[in-house]
C-alpha cells in the first residue's frame, strides 16, 4: 500500500529529459547544416570542375571528392530526417509532469485530499482546543492556591 505512484527511476528519467532534448535538437542543426553545406560544396565543386582549363584534372578531383562526399551527405540527412522530427516531439519536462499529474489526479482523489485536508485541521482544532483548556485550568489552579 506504500508504493510510490510515480517510480523514482522515472523522476530521474524526466529530470533528465531536457538535456536529452537539447542534444537532439543541436544534432539535428548541425545534420542539417551539414547536409546543406555538402550540397554547396558539391554543387561548387562541379562548377569548378566545368570552367577549369584542365577538365579532366577537375572532373577527376570532382569525383574524388564526391565519392567522400556522398555516403558523408546521406549520413547526414538520415540522421536530420530521424533527430528533427524527435526534435520536435519529443515532450519537455514540464509536459510530461503535467501528464502524469493528469494522470493521477481525479475528482475522487480530489476529494479524497479534501477530506484528508479536514480531517487534518479538525485534529488540529481538537489539539488546540484541549491545549486552552489545560492552561485554563492551570491558570485557574494557580489563582486559587496563591492567598
Amino acid at each position: 500500500m506504500n508504493d510510490p505512484i510515480v517510480s523514482p527511476w522515472l523522476v530521474y528519467l524526466i529530470m533528465q529529459v531536457n538535456i536529452f532534448n537539447e542534444l537532439i535538437g543541436i544534432t539535428a542543426v548541425l545534420s542539417a547544416i551539414a547536409v546543406f553545406g555538402f550540397g554547396a560544396g558539391t554543387l561548387a565543386n562541379r562548377d569548378i570542375a566545368r570552367s577549369e582549363s584542365n577538365v579532366k584534372s577537375a572532373r577527376d578531383d570532382a569525383e574524388t571528392h564526391l565519392t567522400w562526399l556522398a555516403p558523408a551527405l546521406k549520413r547526414a540527412m538520415v540522421v536530420t530526417m530521424v533527430f528533427a522530427p524527435l526534435a520536435i516531439f519529443l515532450p519537455s519536462q514540464k509536459t510530461i509532469i503535467a501528464v502524469i499529474a493528469a494522470k493521477h489526479i481525479t475528482p475522487q482523489t480530489v476529494e479524497r485530499g479534501i477530506d484528508v485536508v479536514k480531517q487534518v485541521k479538525n485534529e488540529v482544532k481538537a489539539d488546540f482546543i484541549d491545549v486552552i483548556k489545560e492552561l485554563t485550568q492551570e491558570s485557574t489552579q494557580v489563582e486559587k492556591e496563591t492567598p
